[in-house]
């Protein structure tokens, strides 16, 4: 689409599902954030975050309004790097993932003096980790966001003391309806989802004048407490991931190797340092290899399974092995 950038969607539920957000609602979104954090040609950003994904694009579209600078690192990530980078290059701003400040506080890596703020998005960050990072100097702000916004919705605001309460930005109306779900408003909305429906072709959705999210939470004197997602969807790793979904995919894998679909499940369990992991239930005396292998060969990395339990069919319901 002329005069958008498209960005693919996190989400498993099912074909290539795009987000299509027009330069204005880039730019709406970058002077937004940048108004919030202070930014000014002074500041210099360090980028861990791949462009493909809206937080690392965004980076630069802040710094082209600032006028600031980006220092970008492409190599895979290392937390010791990251500090040590930070404070060779006096960075100021930075933009992180749940999954990567676990890493900074499990490392004992201190910040250095020059950091002013790291965003913290693409998932929930659980008050301990923020308590432990802010210990050794983060100057960490929690943030709401996805990528049919442009990134951030609401921040921490800058000298915060809790990463609970997220200032809506100016950009953005935001409600919880009746059900509790959010939705929202503003010039940084997307302009449509590109769809390809089963290779027949791409079909355009529009949003409408206000989003509906799949999150819950509490909006109050331009606050935001986000209290969890809706449904099936979590985060792993900062991608949002449809459980459902997977688990028709691993039925039909069981199904074609001639296994009964109903002996295998898959289980979304908590996780420190990624926010959720996947752990395969399959049943005793079954070698798994075969359908974790054809599986996880159709999912992406994050989607991968990190453990395998056995668990005995009674006839009606999974039950854990004695």
């Amino acid at each position: 689409m002329e005069g958008h950038v498209c960005f693919r969607t996190s989400g498993t539920e099912g074909g290539a599902k795009w987000v299509a957000l027009s330069w204005r609602a880039l730019r709406a979104s970058a002077l937004a954030v940048n108004a919030h954090l202070h930014g000014t040609a002074a500041d210099r950003w360090l980028r861990v975050l791949p462009v493909w994904h809206v937080g690392g694009f965004q980076i630069h579209t802040r710094a082209a309004e600032s006028g600031a600078a980006v220092v970008a690192d492409e190599a895979r990530w290392d937390a010791g790097r990251f500090a040590e980078r930070c404070g060779a290059e006096r960075i100021t701003l930075s933009s992180l993932v749940p999954a990567q400040v676990f890493d900074l506080v499990k490392a004992g890596l201190p910040a250095p003096d020059s950091l002013r703020a790291v965003v913290v998005g693409g998932g929930a960050l659980r008050s301990g980790l923020w308590e432990r990072a802010r210990g050794l100097g983060w100057p960490l702000l929690t943030s709401y966001g996805m990528t049919e916004a442009g990134s951030q919705v609401a921040t921490m605001p800058l000298g915060g003391t809790d990463p609970e309460a997220l200032e809506i930005l100016p950009l953005w109306q935001m409600e919880a309806a009746a059900d509790g779900r959010l939705r929202l408003r503003g010039d940084g909305l997307m302009t449509c989802y590109l769809r390809d429906e089963d290779g027949a072709g791409w079909v355009r959705e529009e949003p409408g004048v206000w989003f509906a999210t799949q999150d819950r939470g509490t909006v109050q004197g331009g606050v935001l407490r986000f209290l969890g997602r809706t449904g099936q969807a979590v985060k792993i790793l900062g991608e949002l991931v449809n459980v459902a979904t997977l688990q028709d995919r691993l039925e039909e894998v069981a199904e074609g190797l001639g296994l009964d679909p109903r002996h295998w499940a898959l289980r979304a369990v908590p996780d420190e340092r990624a926010e959720h992991r996947l752990v395969l239930e399959a049943p005793p005396g079954v070698d798994e290899t075969r359908v974790r292998g054809i599986f996880e060969a159709g999912v992406a990395g994050y989607e991968a399974i990190s453990e395998v339990r056995r668990v005995a069919w009674t006839g009606g319901k999974l039950m854990p092995e004695a």
